[in-house]
């Protein structure tokens, strides 16, 4: 192995473990309440979350679209996180399912559901500083049958500083590896 190969994968190695190092050690469990904390058209700040909501729906109900707005009062930027975006629906119409399926779209983020399928999607965004948005928008087709059913939570997703020099490395690795290859 060639030496510059050898304090390549020293270099990558060395950054790797500094954000292993830099990561935080504890974490807090995050309870949610068996009720809704969020409603169809509220606008909320990211960092007062964690958000949960759910909603059952039957055959009498109609097609629709939830929308709730995220929004970032800190002075940084946050990257939000719906996660655990969970459709559930029968494998036929009768036990409960929405017609043409679930359509999911966080800021640029978005996640699709067939109708029939039960599935659990996690979507990012990225909500800029100083009161910028990201909206949730959840669009859904009839549904039919005994019970289908759209659950969700959102927080905020917490970004260690050390991300920016765990990217940073790995791009002047590339740089590096370029130029050699172009000598």
């Amino acid at each position: 192995m060639k030496l510059h190969t050898k304090l390549l994968a020293m270099v990558a190695g060395a950054a790797a473990f500094a954000m292993v190092l830099a990561a935080p050690t504890t974490s807090e469990a995050v309870v949610f309440s068996p009720s809704n904390n969020i409603a169809d058209g509220d606008t909320v700040d990211i960092a007062s979350g964690p958000y949960f909501f759910q909603s059952d729906f039957t055959g009498a109900d109609t097609a629709g679209t939830f929308t709730f707005t995220f929004q970032n009062n800190n002075a940084t930027d946050i990257v939000g996180a719906v996660s655990i975006a969970t459709v559930l629906q029968g494998i036929t119409p009768m036990v409960g399912q929405f017609t043409g399926g679930v359509n999911f779209t966080f800021g640029a983020d978005m996640g699709f559901v067939a109708q029939g399928a039960s599935a659990s999607l996690t979507l990012f965004s990225l909500i800029a500083a100083n009161g910028g948005t990201a909206d949730l928008v959840i669009a859904f087709g009839d549904p039919v049958g005994l019970k289908a059913d759209i659950d969700f939570n959102v927080s905020q997703v917490p970004l260690p500083a050390s991300a920016l020099l765990f990217v940073s490395a790995l791009g002047g690795i590339g740089l590096i590896g370029r130029r050699r290859r172009k000598a």
